[in-house]
């Protein structure tokens, strides 16, 4: 199964008063019945514990056998696990202070894959050298911040991921990696551009440009009129470069973010694009 259905996912809090309803989120857990998968991310300590709670928090042995005692459930009773109702029920019948919110709708292709851009959205600190393998976002690769921007919870019903269109200058079917619907299918690309002079960095440029235009003149049969967004990173000529192929990519309706500019597309995708039907 390689295209998004529906599945849900809940967070995993660790509540030391049920009466007070204070938490900390400590894992995630992901459920798409058509792929048949339930599995939780937890996170490896308790440090977010101790930090949220100090002397009143449980021990840390006692919090990781709580948190060893709610993986082992789940694995034991995995098989009965067949609808939204069953996940609603599991999370209500939650007696320990390992507690589930309750489930919110989420679009899943690789399930693997998902609950681990969950974790690292919804619960991984991003203080953490271990969250993001020792590197800032910033110095993160390019697809990878641009996965993190675009697994927000609210924008993943707007985001579909693979999408496969056919670039009519081409004569050729290309992949997409990201896509959201605002009036126009906006097609999102990630580049890096590693070259050492405009006059370079235009000519790599004028590919995406015509691809894009290509694009934005012939409407797809199933997704409609198209846009182009390239998310780019220029590592040779910094922001001049940047202002060289955003003012190219203009003339050829294509827009161009960059990775200081990824809050822009976050903000436009919130305001702008469109739930999308699974």
């Amino acid at each position: 199964m390689n295209h998004p259905v529906k599945g849900y996912f809940s967070l995993v809090q660790y509540c030391p008063d049920l009466a007070r309803r204070e938490v900390a989120n400590v894992g995630v857990l992901l459920f798409s019945p058509e792929h048949d998968f339930l599995e939780a991310r937890l996170v490896s300590d308790n440090h977010r514990v101790t930090r949220f709670f100090g002397k009143h928090a449980d021990h840390a042995k006692h919090v990781t056998a709580m948190k060893e005692a709610f993986t082992e459930r789940l694995r034991v009773e995995k098989a009965e696990f067949a609808t939204l109702e069953d996940l609603s029920l599991f999370v209500q019948t939650r007696a320990n202070r390992i507690i589930l919110t309750p489930p919110k709708a989420v679009r899943v292709e690789n399930p693997e894959s998902d609950l681990e851009a969950l974790f690292a959205t919804l619960v991984a600190d991003s203080s953490s050298a271990n969250l993001t393998e020792g590197f800032e976002l910033a110095d993160m690769p390019l697809r990878k911040r641009l996965n993190q921007v675009l697994v927000m919870p609210d924008l993943i019903p707007k985001i579909r991921k693979s999408i496969h269109v056919r670039v009519p200058v081409l004569k050729k079917e290309v992949v997409m990696p990201f896509g959201f619907q605002n009036g126009r299918f906006n097609l999102i690309q990630p580049a890096s551009f590693i070259q050492g002079s405009i006059t370079k960095l235009r000519d790599a440029a004028c590919r995406f440009a015509v691809e894009g235009d290509s694009l934005y003149q012939n409407p797809d049969p199933n997704l409609g009129e198209l846009q182009l967004i390239v998310v780019a990173d220029f590592q040779r000529t910094g922001r001049d470069g940047a202002a060289a192929v955003k003012e190219l990519f203009h003339e050829y309706q294509v827009k161009l973010f960059t990775p200081e500019t990824l809050g822009d597309l976050e903000q436009e995708i919130r305001l702008h694009g469109k739930v999308l039907s699974l």
